[in-house]
């Protein structure tokens, strides 16, 4: 059943925004299609042969994002971009955060958020479901267990599967890579659509991250500049990324992490984030209206 008969069928009984819920598309989506205003097709991509409901609309739709947020080392703060990410985008659709900072005493992200040791990875890669945290109303977290053997192995066809179990869930995962690129780190890469990389205060960094972006052309860009020794112009140009973002130090970071919390809204770090977040989903008018991508079926 296509997804314009589901929601025609569905009319009958309930109303738009709980169709909307329930379908977890937007409600403007729902509502355009029971007024006959929305034009619907149906492609098949050729990652993982998944179906894309695209739909035209006068109004705003979203296209599903599979985010890599990834570093040219350690210690720039990739982690808390993808916490506060995950967070700026769960208010907006059903989001899914992924940790693959695999290593033994868990990781930085658990302990950021005093997130529980179960469930955990190792339990998400046979079955999505309960393998997931839910954080908050529409912010799920998939976190590695505190041991490697509690994972018992973890191979890039397992990241495979996750990520493509979990775009047939979420509207919206964004996973948070490792310093290092290896298989498992290679196949996320290659399942993304988006690509946010995270570049400190040392030239060196730029090398490793333009590796990343040379090999991923396809995908879309965005540097996130946090005391960048390069002028941004030039790092922009350099990885090919599409746009930037200067998210600056806040002094409050590490205190929020201490109380194992989330920034406020109002600090410089959160806002920066959520510039990131506009950059991403920023919309662009097309000949008649606005042209976007929903979850795929």
């Amino acid at each position: 059943m296509s997804i314009k008969e589901k929601i025609l069928r569905m009319a009958a009984y309930y109303d738009a925004e709980t169709i909307a819920n329930s379908l977890r598309v937007p409600i403007e989506t729902v509502e355009d299609i029971l007024d006959g205003k929305a034009e619907i097709t149906v492609q098949t991509e050729q990652f993982a042969q998944a179906q894309v409901l695209q739909v035209n609309t006068s109004r705003t739709a979203h296209r599903q994002k599979v985010i890599v947020v990834c570093r040219g080392k350690g210690g720039v703060g990739a982690t808390a971009v993808a916490m506060h990410l995950g967070r700026q985008i769960s208010e907006r659709v059903s989001t899914l955060l992924i940790d693959l900072n695999i290593d033994n005493g868990g990781s930085d992200l658990t302990y950021y958020l005093n997130l529980p040791s179960y469930p955990h990875l190792g339990i998400a890669k046979n079955n999505l479901l309960e393998g997931i945290i839910q954080y908050q109303k529409d912010l799920n977290i998939i976190a590695p267990p505190m041991s490697k053997k509690e994972l018992g192995g973890f191979t890039a066809e397992d990241v495979q599967k996750l990520i493509f179990q979990a775009r047939q869930e979420f509207d919206a995962i964004i996973i948070d890579l490792p310093n290092r690129l290896d298989d498992i780190t290679k196949e996320a890469l290659s399942c993304a659509n988006t690509l946010v990389m995270i570049m400190g205060a040392f030239r060196q960094e730029i090398f490793r991250l333009a590796h990343l972006s040379e090999s991923y052309v396809t995908k879309d860009k965005y540097l996130v500049i946090n005391n960048c020794a390069l002028d941004a112009n030039t790092a922009v140009e350099i990885l090919q990324a599409h746009k930037s973002v200067v998210i600056p130090y806040d002094d409050e970071l590490e205190n929020s992490f201490e109380n194992q919390q989330f920034l406020s809204k109002k600090s410089g770090f959160s806002m920066g984030v959520e510039s990131l977040k506009e950059l991403i989903y920023e919309e662009i008018p097309k000949k008649g209206g606005l042209k976007g991508w929903l979850t795929r079926w």
